[in-house]
């Protein structure tokens, strides 16, 4: 059997690193392991670009590490000097970094390796902003978001705020050519009908974005283009700004750990009320009372705790 680059894939296995071994061990004894494979690595495929030697090494690193490793790993390379720590913490997460960039790749190898490029730049440079409250791959998942934000609207012209929800260029004109077409001011339901008109045509891609999150950026733009009333701002968009923050983390930690997953999937995972009812077996309507109820928490901090 081969493997990506006709290497045999017990080959390829000989790398990967056994969960156990990144158990109950010391930051110092962490970089090392992760060193040592990046080395190996990098001397056995020396004909890969670095975006794809660095693909072996997330395939060869467990999908779960212990938090409190990456805690330490964190606390170190934000004390500055100490890269070791800094490339074993980037070298654990790029697993989620790949998740990310992934979704937006288009088989251009080179434009596909610069966006990597651009998500791995970003969480670099916001690696002083994260803190150690929370899950680590939400706060990783954000910071290549916004690299791969400013990547696209530079190089290719995408909308920053359509790209945060996850959306294809294809997906962005087409709802673009519906506000063309519509004059401001449409109501609310008007424009959820606009929405549903466009998931529904057949010419629609599949596994793009459900009609919640193209409503929501046609809100958006309305927000930014023109006197929106009030009452047409969803509470929704609000918490997406709040959620953006670095606090977010330790805020939404405080909640039940079922609201707290489906406000993860709802924001950062991109995916419709819908699609979270499908992943957790529970129907539209159940998942809305709970995505509701959670909202109405991070809204209310003399209720929930969650923001001040």
């Amino acid at each position: 059997m081969q493997g990506m680059s006709g290497h045999r894939v017990d080959d390829e296995n000989r790398f990967a690193v056994n969960p156990s071994a990144l158990r109950n061990v010391s930051v110092g004894e962490a970089c090392q392991l992760i060193d040592g494979l990046v080395m190996g690595i990098m001397e056995a495929y020396p004909d890969l670009g670095a975006v794809e030697q660095y693909r072996r090494i997330a395939e060869a690193l467990p999908d779960r590490v212990d938090q409190n490793l990456q805690r330490g790993l964190l606390k170190k390379a934000q004390q500055g000097h100490n890269n070791q720590a800094t490339t074993a913490f980037l070298m654990l997460n790029l697993k989620t970094v790949f998740i990310v960039t992934d979704q937006f790749r288009n088989g251009d190898p080179e434009r596909d390796n610069e966006l990597v490029c651009a998500g791995i730049g970003e969480l670099l440079a916001r690696l002083p902003d994260i803190n150690g409250e929370g899950q680590f791959h939400v706060q990783v998942d954000y910071a290549v978001h916004e690299g791969i934000v400013a990547y696209l609207e530079q190089n290719e012209g995408v909308n920053p705020g359509f790209t945060r929800f996850g959306a294809t260029k294809q997906v962005q004109e087409a709802a673009d050519g519906l506000l063309a077409a519509w004059p401001w001011g449409a109501s609310k339901s008007r424009l959820r009908e606009l929405a549903d008109d466009l998931v529904n045509h057949e010419s629609y891609p599949a596994n793009a974005p459900g009609t919640d999150t193209v409503l929501a950026y046609l809100i958006r733009c309305m927000e930014e283009n023109s006197d929106v009333p009030e009452e047409w701002i969803d509470v929704e968009e609000e918490v997406s700004r709040i959620l953006r923050s670095k606090e977010v983390v330790k805020q939404m930690a405080r909640l039940p750990e079922r609201e707290r997953q489906i406000l993860e999937m709802y924001f950062w995972g991109n995916k419709t009320l819908e699609e979270i009812g499908d992943n957790l077996g529970f129907t539209r309507d159940t998942v809305r009372g709970i995505w509701g109820r959670a909202l109405r928490s991070l809204r209310h901090p003399t209720k929930s705790g969650a923001l001040r």
